[in-house]
């Protein structure tokens, strides 16, 4: 494994770190998928 991600929500998360969060995992599926 060349990399991993590691996401732990909870109730102290704010609404834009939830977001990054989506953000940058859908960049990674987008790339692993190769933009399908």
């Amino acid at each position: 494994m060349q990399g991993s991600l590691r996401a732990s929500a909870y109730a102290y998360n704010t609404e834009e770190e939830a977001k990054c969060f989506v953000d940058t995992f859908s960049e990674i599926v987008e790339g692993l998928s190769g933009g399908i």
